[in-house]
């Protein structure tokens, strides 16, 4: 006789890693602080463009 019933393991689905994974839990200020690390970068980076982008712009008119 197979008789489910509604207990927390039938309900909660698993969350198996691989044995020997390492999980590291990040602290939302250090998310935080790496989206203002990314976005700062970007705002740089359209500002004074390194030497590959304007290469690559050059490389492209020339075509």
């Amino acid at each position: 006789m197979n008789i489910r019933t509604n207990c927390w393991w039938n309900v909660v689905p698993t969350l198996e890693t691989p044995v020997g994974e390492v999980i590291r839990f990040v602290p939302k200020s250090e998310l935080e602080r790496a989206r203002l690390i990314r976005e700062a970068r970007a705002i740089y980076e359209s500002i004074f463009p390194s030497d590959h982008a304007v290469g690559s712009a050059q490389h492209d008119r020339r075509e």
